[in-house]
């Protein structure tokens, strides 16, 4: 338990940045996408500037030569920050954690430890983003039985859980978050969609997404 405390009091240190997107579908290359994306944080944070250093806060992709794992990579070299890491328990994914990309990671927390984070501050969030989630997918899924599409994978509740309890749970320990997409627009049928979710039960705030 001390260990996990420890985790979150050095998170509570940062402003973390978390960066959401494709992955293996993003075929730009990643190195030109990065400093797009650096100097668009630039100007935003020369409006808001963060009140504690920067951390980029990933969420288990590993590495691949493109797409989000890449620039999370490039994004952290062109600002010259640390990266953090957000995984799933391995109950949850037993790979999760082990298959992850830790380049300069400096501090990793489990999903579990965040979830409960953010209960403790905000009583019955968890429930009501998970009921939000399967809503949200029901209706993605109607909507791709209409356009003759399978339904989405079961694992998007998984990791659209993981994406905005890590984003929610962030902002209220370490006082402010920046979230930056670095596609737009956001693909209909992508985890990364799910973000609406985390802005409508006010779990999230747009102010703090990258325009």
């Amino acid at each position: 338990m001390a260990e996990l405390d420890d985790a979150l009091n050095a998170l509570a240190g940062f402003h973390p940045l978390v960066l959401e997107g494709p992955a293996r579908a993003d075929h730009r290359d990643p190195m030109a996408v990065a400093w797009d994306i650096a100097a668009r944080l630039g100007n935003y944070w020369a409006e808001r500037p963060p009140q504690k250093p920067l951390l980029l806060l990933t969420q288990g992709d590993p590495f691949e030569p493109q797409g989000i794992a890449a620039l999370t990579r490039e994004v952290a070299t062109s600002l010259s920050i640390p990266r953090g890491l957000a995984f799933l328990d391995e109950d949850l994914d037993p790979n999760h954690r082990a298959e992850a990309d830790r380049e300069n990671v400096i501090l990793e927390v489990p999903y579990r430890t965040l979830a409960l984070a953010l209960e403790r501050k905000q009583p019955g969030s968890l429930y009501r983003l998970d009921q939000a989630l399967k809503s949200a997918l029901v209706k993605k899924n109607a909507d791709r039985e209409l356009l003759g599409k399978p339904p989405l994978p079961a694992y998007f509740h998984r990791y659209g859980r993981l994406q905005e309890v890590t984003k929610a749970a962030a902002r209220l320990l370490c006082g402010g978050i920046t979230v930056a997409h670095s596609a737009t627009p956001v693909h209909e049928f992508s985890v990364t969609s799910l973000y609406t979710v985390g802005l409508d039960l006010g779990l999230s705030r747009s102010g703090d997404l990258l325009r």
